[in-house]
């Protein structure tokens, strides 16, 4: 008597397992490729949705005469924002806004200012207010940098004869953050608006040299991740996000790069350092992005500061070790 279940499984020739077989590596290789270009197709549609909303809308840019700010009021100029740009140096806003008027924006008013103040902040309430009517994005760009950029053996912070540097970098880079923004709530909640926060890694990983910067830096990032938690609670309509930078080709970052290792702009532009020091042209256009897309946290470049973030988490002490001064730094008392 002959086995059904061998009968069943004669009938199935190895040609036909082979040929199913061939038939369902090729569904799951469409099914694969379909939903890849969904993403793509997704992609595409939820950026092109977030760069359309700011044609015609108004921005306020600080620190707007060079490097990322410049670059910032570029990107924004391109995609038909009116803008109000400021920065310390009136000639060279004045050469900024006529290149973003040759880029597209429609209008550019520009207002020389040096940040620090309560004053100065109300001022550029005011004139912004006075000449965009509304408000739809605030960046806040401006820093007073590092002493050293070439993160040297000498501390920013040494003692009493340093007490008015840091409070000038706490005045400029922490409270007139605060200033702006505060003078700019009421506008910024007509518009349900969008406050942009231009950080350091430093706030977050910090540097033996960079004591003054740093702290700076960090007050400013807690300050205003405690301010994004608060407008959640109290259902404001007007976010506000943060951007930390890493390297970024300005050209102080370019000089030092020449100085201190013999780098000329094309070796930094140049793989693979152009993915560990990024151009202004790719910081403007994350920083525009984390703000017109309401993003809480954002990065850039983002898998280097990442890993960094990462390392200093896990290996704090070869973290630290690595940073190090060679010499013991002279503290002054």
């Amino acid at each position: 008597m002959s086995n059904p279940t061998h009968r069943c499984h004669s009938l199935i020739s190895p040609n036909a397992t082979q040929t199913v077989g061939m038939y369902l590596e090729v569904t799951v290789a469409a099914l694969g490729l379909t939903c890849l270009l969904c993403l793509v197709y997704l992609k595409h549609v939820f950026s092109k949705s977030w760069t359309n909303n700011i044609q015609d809308s108004n921005v306020v840019i600080t620190g707007a005469s060079r490097g990322i700010g410049k670059a910032v009021a570029l990107a924004y100029a391109a995609r038909g924002a009116r803008l109000v740009i400021t920065a310390r140096n009136q000639d060279k806003l004045e050469k900024v806004r006529v290149k973003c008027l040759q880029a597209g924006a429609k209008t550019v008013s520009i207002i020389s200012l040096a940040m620090g103040s309560k004053e100065t902040a109300k001022e550029l309430a005011q004139f912004a207010e006075s000449q965009l009517g509304q408000i739809d994005t605030l960046i806040l760009n401006h820093a007073s940098l590092m002493n050293d950029l070439t993160l040297g053996d000498e501390s920013e912070f040494r003692g009493e004869d340093d007490f008015d540097d840091l409070c000038q970098k706490v005045d400029v880079n922490f409270l007139s953050h605060v200033y702006i923004a505060t003078y700019l709530l009421p506008a910024l909640t007509k518009t349900c608006g969008k406050v942009l926060i231009v950080n350091s890694i430093f706030a977050q990983v910090p540097y033996a040299r960079s004591n003054s910067y740093s702290a700076s830096k960090a007050a400013l990032s807690l300050f205003f991740s405690s301010i994004q938690e608060e407008l959640v609670a109290r259902q404001s309509n007007v976010t506000v996000s943060q951007i930390y930078l890493g390297a970024i080709a300005t050209k102080p970052i370019l000089k030092c790069m020449q100085d201190k290792f013999g780098l000329t702009k094309e070796a930094v532009g140049s793989f693979p350092l152009n993915k560990l020091i990024v151009p202004p042209e790719i910081a403007a256009e994350c920083i525009m992005k984390t703000a017109e897309k309401r993003t809480p946290i954002a990065y850039c470049p983002e898998t280097l500061l990442q890993i960094t973030r990462a390392f200093h988490f896990f290996f704090p002490h070869v973290f630290r070790r690595a940073c190090r001064p060679k010499k013991a730094l002279e503290i002054k008392v």
